[in-house]
């Protein structure tokens, strides 16, 4: 069965400088939505997420530099993401060096399963983490989205702050 690339969230930064996002996919494109997803800019919405119950599977992967993402673009809404015209991530404009058959490197809304991978793989990254969700099992699903931002595994943050094993910062920042 067919599944769809349908959000990807960044969710932290590695110590040697790569970038870590987890994928979401679905496996049907067609009931992707979520929340203030018609809000434009995306990035008024705080943890913007799709609705949990149209997820079929999800993945993490490291990739070698900041992505812009949909959810967090300060011009267009979701909604325009999933009409094609934005796509969900792709790199800043200063990284342009990541390409993927002659053409910029992004990853579109609904884009099959095995496309991401493929793409993935020609900059070197291997997804990790793959979950399947069972749609039928709500609180799988909770855990899932919920829990994908809070678990550093000893990553750095967005924020560049650092945590132990109990999720505390252990930065002297403030």
């Amino acid at each position: 069965m067919t599944e769809y690339l349908a959000f990807v969230d960044e969710i932290g930064q590695t110590s040697d400088g790569g970038y870590i996002y987890r994928f979401d996919f679905s496996l049907d494109k067609e009931i992707v939505w979520g929340n203030y997803w018609n809000i434009a800019p995306a990035n008024l919405v705080p943890d913007l997420k799709p609705d949990k119950k149209c997820l079929s599977k999800t993945f993490k992967a490291i990739i070698p530099c900041k992505m812009e993402l949909a959810c967090k673009n300060p011009c267009f809404s979701m909604q325009d993401c999933i009409d094609g015209i934005i796509p969900l991530c792709f790199p800043d404009i200063d990284n342009d060096y990541l390409v993927y058959n002659n053409k910029p490197f992004m990853f579109a809304f609904g884009e099959e399963y095995d496309e991401v991978i493929a793409k993935l793989q020609s900059i070197y990254s291997t997804p990790f983490d793959e979950e399947v969700i069972d749609s039928a099992d709500k609180n799988a699903i909770e855990n899932f989205v919920e829990g994908s931002n809070s678990d550093n595994n000893g990553l750095v943050d967005y924020y560049g702050d650092e945590f132990d094993d109990d999720n505390n910062d252990i930065d002297d920042d403030f």
